[in-house]
C-alpha cells in the first residue's frame, strides 16, 4: 500500500530514473468521479514482480492497477535504463532475465494456440519453473512444433565481438558477468543487449503474425491473473489495466529500429514523462 501524499519534488522524479523504475498510477474512483485527471490523486508505485499495484486515495476510493506487459517487456526495460544510467552489469543481469522470461511467453503462448487449459499450464509448468534449461529445451521444441524450424541463429552461441578463449559465445560472456564477477564495459553491455533486442523483437514480430489471437489472449490471462491477487482487498474497488512505456515486446509494434536508436526513444521517454508530471502538479497547484 502506498502512503499519501508522496512528495512531487524534483529530486522524486530524479530517483524514478536513476535508482529505480517507478511507474505513476492514477485514481480510478476520482476519475470516475471528476472525469478530469488534474483532480485526480496520483501516487509513484516501485515496480513490483507481480505487475499490479494498489493504491488507495485520501478519498477512500481503492484502485488495482494492472500493466499490460509480459515480466520479459519489463526487465528489457530495466535493462535499458540501467545502461542509460551507467550499470553496464546490472543492464546485461536484466537482457539475459528478459531473454528467459520471453521463452515463458512463447510457451505461454502456444500452449494458448493448442487451447491447453490455463490449470494445466501452470501444473506442468511448476517442473521448468526453477530450471533455466528446461525452459529454454522446451522453447526450442516448441518453436520447432510451431514454425517447423529450429532457432536461428541461436542467439546464446552467437560468439561476440572480440571474444577472448574466456568468451567463446555469449553465454559464456553472460555467465563471466552473473557467477564470476566480471565487469563489463558499456559498449559489451550495447553489444548483448544488441543481440537479445534483435532476437526478442524479431521473435514477437514472428508470433504476432501466427498466433497474434493467441498472442491476445494470453496477455489478457496476465492481466487476470495479477487483478486477482488482489482478491482479497475489502471494500469497493476499482479496476485499471495500464501500460509502461517500452521499447520491446507485444505493445511496442513491429516496427524495425536498431537497439541504440531503441536507447534514445528510452530516454527521451523518460524525460517526457518526467515533464509531463512536472506539469500535472504545477497544474494541480495552481
Amino acid at each position: 500500500m502506498v502512503d499519501w501524499p508522496l512528495s512531487s519534488s524534483q529530486d522524486e522524479l530524479t530517483l524514478q530514473g536513476e535508482l529505480s523504475m517507478k511507474v505513476l498510477v492514477m485514481c480510478a474512483g476520482c476519475f470516475q468521479e471528476d472525469g478530469h485527471p488534474l483532480n485526480c490523486h496520483t501516487a509513484w508505485h516501485e515496480v513490483n514482480d507481480r505487475g499490479a499495484y494498489l493504491t488507495e486515495c485520501p478519498r477512500g476510493h481503492k484502485t488495482v492497477s494492472v500493466v499490460q506487459q509480459h515480466k520479459f517487456e519489463i526487465l528489457f526495460e530495466l535493462g535499458a535504463r540501467a545502461l542509460l544510467d551507467g550499470y553496464p552489469g546490472e543492464a546485461i543481469t536484466r537482457f539475459a532475465s528478459s531473454q528467459e522470461r520471453f521463452f515463458e511467453f512463447f510457451i505461454r503462448v502456444v500452449a494458448q494456440r493448442n487451447q491447453i487449459a490455463q490449470a494445466a499450464m501452470k501444473q506442468t509448468w511448476q517442473d521448468l519453473v526453477n530450471s533455466s534449461e528446461r525452459q529454454y529445451g522446451a522453447y526450442l521444441m516448441l518453436h520447432l512444433l510451431h514454425y517447423g524450424t529450429s532457432v536461428s541463429p541461436k542467439p546464446e552461441k552467437v560468439k561476440p565481438a572480440g571474444a577472448t578463449g574466456k568468451t567463446k559465445d555469449w553465454k559464456a560472456f553472460r555467465n563471466s558477468v552473473v557467477h564470476k564477477g566480471y565487469i563489463p564495459s558499456t559498449e559489451e553491455a550495447i553489444q548483448y543487449g544488441e543481440l537479445v533486442y534483435d532476437f526478442i523483437t524479431s521473435q514477437v514480430a514472428s508470433s504476432m503474425s501466427t498466433a497474434g489471437e493467441s498472442v491476445q489472449t494470453a496477455t489478457m490471462n496476465l492481466i487476470m491473473e495479477a487483478a486477482d491477487s488482489f482478491r482479497d482487498v475489502e471494500g469497493r474497488r476499482y479496476n485499471q489495466t495500464m501500460a509502461i512505456p517500452g521499447v520491446v515486446g507485444v505493445l511496442a509494434g513491429t516496427e524495425v529500429r536498431s537497439f541504440r536508436e531503441a536507447l534514445e526513444q528510452v530516454r527521451v521517454m523518460r524525460s517526457t514523462m518526467d515533464n509531463l508530471v512536472t506539469n500535472l502538479e504545477h497544474a494541480k497547484g495552481a
